[in-house]
This record gives structure tokens, C-alpha cells and sequence, in this order.
């Protein structure tokens, strides 16, 4: 659910093999030929549909999306979003890859605000010679996102500065992605695997994977990992890996219980499907004909909205996620649907790719409410999963019951403190998930959800019967493109579809605190596998894992074991890079500058004290202890440093001299003010 990598870093967009959070379909546009790109005048016109174009020297091509322009400059290519923002500069550089980046720096008029975070080396991939990423530390006031991208091309390097506010990062991260995923240098042909036929997964090859999913352990520090494979309608591979919580014998079991967070998205729309084959639903009906009292936004965007908008993340709505992660104690489905009120789009309907977590859990409130009307949203939607989903799927762990799944055999999960020493979680922070559980509030084991993959695999017939569940129309539906990411990618409705090896992967990723989960399935080769992890840096298991398969299935090119390793390499550069930033214990000056007791009229309140001698934010769901970090503009941020937990607070004072506490997304800014 706290969806990674696409949003944060768009490196992994372009060189990652793992899903993203969405799903992936051919351009909306056809794609000129890559050996004959589209010669435009030095300023262009906005493109009426995204096109290929080169870099100064044609050294690389990369797409420009719909809607955008560019301006040529003598080695450098400005590319101009709809908003009039620049938030894209690509240098073609006769230069080393060592002096390119402060050359295209220069070309690009100024020198970067903020100094270097951290700059890391990533094995070199779709046929670039060297891949370095350079992030900068840009503050919290700030509101910026910044990071180059230098490519080795032969004798030339191509830069790129991506250098832009964070809310234009979020509303526009599809378009993002597709210039930086697309830019491939001159003559490369991607890796494909079409008309080919997938190697069967015998013991040798298993063996492998085996060993892929030994190093992620090792390197990462993964407590627990469960594995499950099918091919040809066969169970291959059913196992878990280390044990279920740190310092304990306990092992994790093909019957191990974890969040599988986001990964819940797709039974959510599967019970869409149901209700849509039942006719009780219809994908392009109105929401406010299924649920009368829906409201979102303004009147247009209320009427506009259908039911497959609630789970397509084109609806233009951002993501509002510290208003379900901070105050959920006393939050119910209700309220949830009556918060949907106040949020309002930041693009037109279909612009462009947001991800909304709240959407998606009306939708699973809202179909629910169509079997048990008149009953309250959270059990309606418990009992629909359970009769309509799990039990059909003889999937007999699976809850949203927390303690149903806390009493018997589950992972614990684990994150990072800021010295980098692995801790066990309390499941309190994943509590957030239960007001909005079917965007991701779901506990299962590898054994069930391979039973769900093998039911996307059968075309919606159950696995080991000829029951049909589900038409196989409906079933698909759920796959097709509602919005773009990337190059290759598309969401469609809690599903994804990767085409960049030009046969399709269809899938869901999912993240809570400490737990990361993925399941995807390849249709055209019947084999799909589920990975689940108790570590906050699972994610990583995730992407190698999908490579490593793809290995083992195709004799694909050897890089998956080379990517971990890499992977994990640099995040612990990066996380000791963050430490380095912090102040432990925190700076008694600044602690003793705040005030008890703070309040914000979404988020709820929040409180500071000393636990034990250590400073503690306390903000009634969970607790964590505090480190301070005095930030490039002289701005100070509060740091929650419990492992997993990761809030930043910039500490302020507002007109009335109250006391202030500022906390940030991409998209919004909430005012924590001194309470008495």
C-alpha cells in the first residue's frame, strides 16, 4: 500500500524489473520506429500523442508523453510539462562519465540548490555501459524533487536531471516515467521473450531460485520469506524460508500467515467482477447509483465517477495516505466514505496515473454493500470476502481479523533503526490498514494466494474443479489499461500487466510496515509465483525474485543475483548516509523547544515526552522515539526513529506564535499547532 520506488526514485522505472504498484499495457499511442525518430523544430508545439524523439546528438531516444513539449538546445533537450514546468533535462555529452555530470549541470543554466545525498553506481543494464545516480539532499520546505541520471553511450554520455516540485512528481509520475524509462541509447533492442516457449521448472532450476532467495537473506537480513510457484496448472514450488521472528526458532511455513498489503487490491476488484457478472454492478456504472450518498469532490466529480474509476488510479485524485496511517484508532469504513467528500482532483479524469488507497477501499465497501444492505461497511465487506471469495478458493487462513491471524501462525514484521540493526515491529502501525482493508488490509499465506493466482491463470475457474467462479470477461476486464506508467506499463483495475519483454506479466505488489508481498503470473506460459516477506526491504526480494524467474523460465540473460547484490549494496550506503544526518539522542535544544502537545484538524493529535529518559512522539495509535536533523536551509525536522517507522516533522512557529509542527506529502501539508 505505501507504494515505492515509482514515486520516489525514477531509476527504478527505468532499470528495475520488478512490477510497479500499477499496471502496464502498450501505449495508448502507436511508437515510431526507433531507428527513425521524429525531427521537430528547435521549440515544438505540444505533442498530440506521446512521441519518440532524440537527444541533441541522437545519441539516445526517449518518448515525450502527450500533452508535453520540448525545447532543443545545442546538447540539450529541455522537456516542458503541460503545467509550463521544466521538469526534464537530457544532456548529450561528449564527455566521461565522470566529468558529464557537472557539464550538463552548466548546460542546463545553474548549478544544483542543495549539495549530494548520496551517488551510486548500478550495474549496467538495457545497453547502457554505466548507470550513476546521484540524489540530492533537498529539505523538507523545499518541496522539490532532484536526482540525475548519467548513462555511459559508447563514447558519449547522456544525462538526466529530473528536477521538479514533488507535487508535480506525484500528478505527473506516468509522464515521468515514461521519459526516463524510455531513454534507451542509439540502436538498442530490448530483450524479448515472444514465441518462445517457457523452460519447465524442474529441480535444478528451483534449486536456483533457491539460492536467489538464500542471497536476499543474507544480504538484506530478511528474517522469514515464503515461495509459491505454479506451472501448467501443477504446484511447483511451496516453501518457506527462515524463521517467522528474529532471535526465534519458530520457521516460516507455506502456512504462514503475513500482510500481503496492496497485493489485496485484486480480490477486492475480483469481488467487483463477481457482482458485475451477477448484475448488481456495472464497471462503467455510476458510483452514486450503487451508493446514493457517495460524494467526492465537487458535483461534476461526484457524477462523474463510476465504479471502475474506484479502482483504476486514473481518476486524478491524489493520494492522501497520513490521514489513514496517523489517526485510525477511531476511524470506520463510514467515515472513511464520508471523508471522501474533501478530496479533490489535482488532474482531469484519465490525465494521468494517482494512486489512491482510500478509492480503493470504497470500492470494496461500496460492492459490499450491494449483498448486506443496511450492514455496517467493515463486516459486509468481511463477510463478502469470506463467502465469495476465500472459501470458494478454499484460501482457509486468510482474515482481515487481526486477531484471528495474531493467535495463530503469522510473521512478525521487521524494519531497519537508523544504525541499521534489524528489529521486530509491533503490528500497531499495520493496524492502520484495517478502516481501509480492501485497498490492503489482508493476512494470507503463500499456500492461499497461489490458489488466487491459479484461479487468474484458469480464466475464473476454480483451481481443481470445473467450477467456474468468475466469467473469464469480467476476470480480464480487470487487466485492461486505465492508465499508463512508463514505457512499458499500465494499471488497470488492482492489477498491473508488464509488456516489456513483449510477453505479458499481470500482477500486484503490496508494502505495509515490515511486510512486502508480490504475486504475478505470466497468461501466455501458465506460471505465476507469489513472494512474501517480513522485512521492510522485502521489496527487494520481490524484484530479484521476478527476474530470477524470468531467468529460469527463458534462459534469460544471468543479472538478477548481480542486481541484488548491488540493491542491497547501496541501501545500506544510503541508509548510513541518512544516519549520518541525524542526531542521537535527539538535540535536547530543540526537544526542549517543543510543545507538549500538539493538534491538526485531519491527523488528530499528537504528543511529546520522555519515555525512560528518550525523547517519544506519542500520537495515540503508536509511539516512536525521536531524533532531530537540522536540514540544508536551516530548518530543523523531528524524526521518528523507531525501526520502520518513518515520519519527519519540520519544526516551526506560526503567525499567532504558537508553536508549529509541519508534516508533508507530495500533494499536501498539514499544520500541527500547539494545543494548551
Amino acid at each position: 500500500m505505501l507504494q515505492r520506488a515509482v514515486a520516489l526514485m525514477f531509476v527504478l522505472v527505468a532499470c528495475a524489473r520488478s512490477l510497479p504498484p500499477a499496471a502496464q499495457h502498450p501505449l495508448v499511442a502507436p511508437q515510431p520506429s526507433a531507428a527513425e525518430p521524429a525531427r521537430l523544430p528547435e521549440k515544438t508545439a505540444p505533442f498530440e500523442r506521446d512521441t519518440l524523439q532524440a537527444t541533441a546528438h541522437s545519441s539516445a531516444t526517449f518518448m515525450v508523453p502527450k500533452a508535453w513539449s520540448i525545447v532543443r538546445e545545442a546538447d540539450l533537450v529541455r522537456i516542458v510539462a503541460p503545467e509550463g514546468d521544466e521538469p526534464i533535462v537530457i544532456a548529450d555529452l561528449a564527455e566521461s562519465a565522470e566529468t558529464a555530470l557537472a557539464a550538463a549541470w552548466k548546460l542546463r543554466g545553474r548549478e544544483p540548490e542543495w549539495k549530494v545525498a548520496n551517488s551510486v553506481d548500478i550495474p549496467a543494464r538495457d545497453g547502457w555501459h554505466g548507470i550513476r545516480v546521484t540524489t540530492y539532499d533537498t529539505p523538507p520546505n523545499a518541496k522539490q524533487t532532484l536526482q540525475a541520471i548519467a548513462l555511459g553511450a559508447d563514447s558519449r554520455s547522456i544525462v538526466l536531471i529530473i528536477n521538479t516540485s514533488t507535487a508535480l512528481t506525484e500528478t505527473r509520475i506516468s509522464q515521468l516515467s515514461l521519459i526516463s524509462g524510455s531513454l534507451h541509447p542509439a540502436g538498442y533492442r530490448r530483450e524479448s521473450f515472444a514465441g518462445r516457449s517457457a523452460n519447465a521448472l524442474d529441480a535444478a532450476r528451483l534449486a536456483k531460485l533457491d539460492e536467489l532467495v538464500a542471497q536476499a537473506q543474507r544480504e538484506l537480513e530478511i528474517p522469514g520469506i515464503a515461495v509459491a510457484i505454479v506451472q501448467g496448472g501443477k504446484l511447483v514450488q511451496l516453501r518457506g524460508y527462515g524463521v517467522r521472528e528474529l532471535g526465534k526458532p519458530a520457521p516460516v511455513d507455506p502456512d504462514t500467515l503475513f500482510m500481503v498489503a496492496s497485493t489485496t487490491k485484486a480480490l477486492t476488484t475480483l469481488l467487483l467482477a463477481e457482482l458485475v457478472d451477477d448484475g448488481k454492478l456495472r464497471w462503467d456504472m455510476p458510483v452514486i447509483e450503487a451508493f446514493p450518498s457517495f460524494r467526492i469532490g465537487d458535483d461534476a466529480t461526484t457524477h462523474a465517477m463510476q465504479i471502475k474509476h474506484l479502482v483504476c488510479a486514473c481518476t486524478g485524485l491524489p493520494r492522501q495516505d497520513w490521514e489513514w496511517l496517523i489517526e485510525f484508532e477511531k476511524t470506520t469504513p463510514q467515515a472513511l466514505m464520508n471523508a471522501l467528500a474533501s478530496l479533490q482532483p489535482t488532474t482531469q479524469l484519465g490525465a494521468t496515473f494517482q494512486y489512491s488507497n482510500q478509492l480503493a477501499a470504497a470500492a470494496g465497501y461500496i460492492a459490499a454493500s450491494m449483498l448486506y444492505k443496511g450492514r455496517e461497511l467493515g463486516s459486509a465487506y468481511d463477510s463478502a470476502m469470506r463467502e465469495r471469495i476465500f472459501t470458494p478458493l478454499d484460501m482457509r487462513s486468510s482474515t482481515f481479523d487481526f486477531a484471528r491471524a495474531l493467535r495463530g501462525n503469522h510473521a512478525t514484521p521487521h524494519g531497519w533503526d537508523p544504525d541499521g540493526k534489524l528489529a521486530p515491529l509491533s503490528v500497531q502501525m499495520d493496524r492502520s490498514a484495517i478502516p481501509v482493508r480492501p485497498a490492503g488490509g489482508l493476512w494470507s499465506s503463500a499456500r492461499d494466494m497461489i490458489r488466487y493466482v491459479q484461479l487468474e491463470l484458469e480464466g475464473g475457474v476454480v483451481p481443481g474443479t470445473s467450477r467456474r467462479l468468475v466469467s473469464e470477461t469480467n476476470l480480464r476486464a480487470r487487466t485492461l489499461q486505465q492508465a499508463a506508467i512508463g514505457e512499458h506499463a499500465t494499471y488497470g483495475m488492482g492489477l498491473s500487466t508488464l509488456t516489456k519483454y513483449d510477453t505479458p506479466i499481470v500482477g500486484h505488489d503490496g508494502s505495509m510496515f515490515g511486510f512486502k508481498s508480490a504475486m504475478f503470473w505470466l497468461p501466455e506460459h501458465n506460471v505465476g509465483a507469489v513472494v512474501l516477506a517480513n522485512s521492510d526491504y522485502g521489496f527487494l526480494v520481490v524484484d530479484a525474485f521476478q527476474r530470477g524467474l524470468l531467468e529460469q523460465l527463458f534462459d534469460a540473460k544471468p543479472e538478477a543475483a548481480e542486481d541484488l547484490h548491488v540493491a542491497a549494496q547501496n541501501l545500506k550506503a544510503e541508509l548510513s548516509s541518512e544516519r549520518a544526518k541525524l542526531t542521537l539522542p535527539a538535540d535536547p535544544a530543540v526537544v526542549s523547544g517543543l510543545a507538549a502537545r500538539y493538534t491538526e484538524p485531519k491527523l488528530g493529535a499528537l504528543a511529546f515526552r520522555q519515555q525512560q529518559g528518550v525523547a517519544t512522539l506519542d500520537v495515540g495509535e503508536w509511539q516512536s522515539p525521536i531524533g532531530t536533523r537540522k536540514n540544508d536551509d536551516d530548518s530543523v525536522s523531528v524524526v521518528t526513529i523507531g525501526p520502520g517507522v518513518n515520519f519527519s516533522f519540520v519544526v516551526g512557529q506560526s503567525g499567532e506564535s504558537k508553536r508549529t509542527l509541519i508534516a508533508r506529502d507530495a500533494q499536501h501539508e498539514y499544520t500541527f499547532v500547539e494545543a494548551p
